[in-house]
């Protein structure tokens, strides 16, 4: 009987900790909605004309990773963004250079460690979903560090009555995307807690 108890109570405290960190992140996106947003739609701006992924490879920022994608070759370039090499290879690209260090630097003041557009098709229509996602102080602990990673898309999805976002109408098919839950935020964005970055 006292196992059975232990394992009730466990259980409670398992499922009130994922409870209270939904609602923290949730929180979060509420209370940075706009810069989010606005990362978001200019990385989508950005992207659309001269297509890139960017990653910020330590906890400082004083290495960041910038993957520029041309017609025929993938380039993978490092940085450290204090160095002029960084704004010289986005001239190189042809690229805004004030826009980029601008988002980039947006990106920073969020703690954003990746964002990136990833391509998936639905019912043979392709679809686009920008994925970013953010170093949350609040959620680590000294052991493990956690991301919030918000996963936004063009058209409105489908979430189940917890929030899950869902494969399909009337479907009860969890989405997973890269093996992660996502729960609803508004019916264009849901966001998952997760070990890595990206």
């Amino acid at each position: 009987m006292k196992n059975y108890l232990l394992h009730i109570i466990s259980a409670s405290i398992i499922l009130a900790s994922c409870s209270s960190s939904r609602e923290l992140t949730a929180d979060y996106y509420r209370q940075n909605e706009a810069i989010l947003v606005s990362i978001k739609d200019r990385y989508k701006k950005i992207h659309r004309e001269k297509p890139f992924s960017f990653e910020v490879r330590d906890k400082n920022y004083d290495e960041v990773g910038i993957e520029i994608i041309t017609d025929s070759i993938r380039y993978i370039y490092h940085f450290n963004p204090g160095e002029n090499n960084l704004a010289d290879t986005l001239q190189a690209f042809q690229y805004n250079v004030a826009e980029m260090l601008t988002l980039f630097a947006d990106m920073k003041q969020m703690r954003c460690t990746w964002i990136t557009n990833l391509d998936y098709h639905e019912r043979g229509q392709a679809k686009f979903m920008v994925f970013l996602s953010l170093r949350h102080n609040k959620l680590g602990s000294k052991r493990k560090e956690k991301y919030f990673t918000v996963a936004f898309f063009d058209q409105p999805q489908f979430f189940d009555n917890k929030g899950r976002l869902l494969d399909k109408e009337k479907s009860r098919t969890i989405r997973k995307i890269n093996g992660q839950v996502f729960y609803k935020i508004n019916n264009r964005a849901c966001f998952t807690l997760s070990g890595t970055f990206r």
